[in-house]
C-alpha cells in the first residue's frame, strides 16, 4: 500500500508541475502572438467550460468502466498526443489561434478524466478513512510544492529557452506521469454493482445521479458547500488587481505573497492536519473557515503592503487545511459505485459558478475598487458558517466519518 501511494502521489506532484508549467506558458505565448487580451483569458477559461461540459458524463464512465488507473494513464497519454500535435502545428507553420483554442479544449476535456477517476482510486489505495485523509494531505502538500515550482520556473523558462522544447519538456513529464501511474496495483472490486449502471442511457444515468444527490441529506449539502465556496473563488483573480492597483505594490510584493500563500499551504498539510487529535473536524472545518472570513474582511480596510503580504500565510492555511478535510468528507460518504458520477456531477455543477463569479469580481473591481471583492467574499463566507453552524446532524456526521 505504502509504494502505491508514493506512486500515487509522485505522478500528482509531475501532474501538477506540467500542467502548471504548460498553462502560464501557453497564456503567455497566445499573448506574445496575438496581442489580444481576450484570447488570452480564454484560453485561461478552457479548464472551467471543460468541466463544466463533461464532468459528470466523465463521472458516469468512471463509474461504468470501474479501471481509474488505466482511465487516468489514457487521459495523460492522449493530452500528451495533443501537445505532440501543437508542437508539430506550432513548429511546422504558424499555428491559427482558432484551432489552437480547439485543441486546447480537447486537452482539457481529456483531463477532466482525471478527477472522478482519481476519487476512486483514492480509497483502493486506503484501508481505512484516516488513510484516505492522509493520502488527501500528502496531495495537497505536493500540489502546493509542484505549483510553486511550476509557476516560478514557468516565466524564466518561456525566457530562456525556445517554446517548443518548453512543450516538448511537458510532454515528457507527462507520458513519465503516466507510467509511474500505471505501476500501481490495486485489487479490483469483485462486488462491484454493475445492475444499471450500462443499461440506462447517459441522460438517464445523468437524471439519477441528480435525484441521488438531491434527495441525500449530506451530498445535498455538500453541494451546497461547493457551490457557495466557488463563488468565493472570485477572489482568485482579484488578488493581483487588489496589489498592483489598490495597493499600488509591485509585481515583486505580490510574488512574495504567493511564496507565503504556497508557504503556508504546506504547512496545513504537513502540521495542521495533526490537530484532529485534540479538536473535532467540525471544528477545524469552521473555525479555519471563520478566520479566512475575517481575513478577506479585514483586507478591506487593510492599507498596508507588508500586512497584506504577510496574510499570504494565513490565506495559504486557511484554504488548504479546511478542504483537505472537506475532501475527505467528499470522498467518503460517496458508495465506491457511484463515486465518480456523483462527485463529478457536484464538481461540474458547482463549476458553472466560478466564471460568473471571476466576471463579477472583474465588475465590482472596475467599479467599487478591488478591495470590495474581499468584503463581499468575507461576508458570504460567514453565511456558509452559519448554515453549517447550526447543522448538527451534519456535525455529528461529519465528525464521524472525517
Amino acid at each position: 500500500m505504502k509504494m502505491n501511494i508514493i506512486k500515487f502521489v509522485t505522478n500528482d506532484f509531475l501532474v501538477g508541475l506540467g500542467s502548471s508549467i504548460f498553462n502560464l506558458a501557453i497564456m503567455w505565448y497566445t499573448l506574445e502572438k496575438t496581442g489580444s487580451a481576450f484570447h488570452t483569458a480564454l484560453i485561461g477559461s478552457l479548464s472551467h467550460i471543460a468541466q463544466i461540459s463533461v464532468g459528470s458524463y466523465a463521472g458516469i464512465k468512471a463509474d461504468q468502466f470501474n479501471q481509474p488507473i488505466r482511465m487516468m494513464k489514457y487521459s495523460l497519454r492522449i493530452n500528451s498526443l495533443v501537445l505532440l500535435l501543437i508542437c508539430i502545428l506550432i513548429g511546422t507553420s504558424e499555428i491559427n489561434i482558432f484551432i489552437l483554442i480547439f485543441l486546447l479544449l480537447i486537452r482539457e476535456i481529456v483531463m477532466v478524466f482525471q478527477f472522478p477517476n482519481q476519487n476512486k482510486l483514492i480509497p483502493k489505495l486506503s484501508y481505512s478513512r484516516e488513510n484516505v485523509k492522509r493520502i488527501l494531505s500528502y496531495r495537497s502538500l505536493t500540489k502546493s510544492v509542484s505549483m510553486m515550482i511550476g509557476f516560478s520556473m514557468a516565466g524564466i523558462l518561456f525566457a530562456k529557452i525556445p517554446f517548443l522544447w518548453l512543450l516538448s519538456s511537458i510532454i515528457i513529464i507527462f507520458l513519465i506521469s503516466s507510467v509511474i501511474i500505471s505501476q500501481i496495483n490495486i485489487s479490483q472490486n469483485e462486488n462491484f454493482k454493475e445492475t444499471h449502471l450500462n443499461k440506462s442511457t447517459n441522460k438517464e444515468q445523468f437524471l439519477m445521479t441528480l435525484e441521488m444527490i438531491l434527495s441525500d441529506y449530506y451530498l445535498k449539502r455538500v453541494l451546497i458547500s461547493s457551490i457557495f465556496l466557488n463563488v468565493i473563488s472570485m477572489v482568485a483573480p482579484t488578488f493581483i488587481v487588489y496589489f498592483n492597483q489598490y495597493l499600488e505594490a509591485n509585481s515583486s510584493d505580490y510574488g512574495m505573497f504567493q511564496f507565503l500563500i504556497a508557504l503556508g499551504s504546506i504547512l496545513a498539510a504537513t502540521l495542521g492536519i495533526k490537530m484532529k487529535k485534540v479538536i473535532p473536524p467540525y471544528s477545524i472545518l469552521l473555525s479555519f473557515w471563520l478566520a479566512m472570513s475575517i481575513t478577506f474582511i479585514y483586507m478591506y480596510i487593510n492599507s498596508s503592503i507588508h500586512f497584506a503580504i504577510m496574510l499570504g500565510v494565513i490565506i495559504g492555511v486557511c484554504l488548504t487545511l479546511p478542504n483537505i478535510l472537506f475532501s475527505t468528507y467528499k470522498i467518503v460518504i460517496i458508495e465506491d459505485e457511484y463515486r465518480g458520477r456523483i462527485s463529478g456531477m457536484i464538481q461540474s455543477i458547482s463549476t458553472i459558478f466560478i466564471p460568473f463569479s471571476y466576471y463579477f469580481s472583474a465588475y465590482v473591481s472596475d467599479y467599487f475598487g478591488a478591495n470590495v471583492v474581499f468584503l463581499i467574499a468575507g461576508l458570504m463566507q460567514l453565511f456558509i458558517l452559519a448554515m453549517l453552524l447550526f447543522d448538527k446532524k451534519l456535525r455529528v456526521n461529519f465528525n464521524k466519518m472525517v
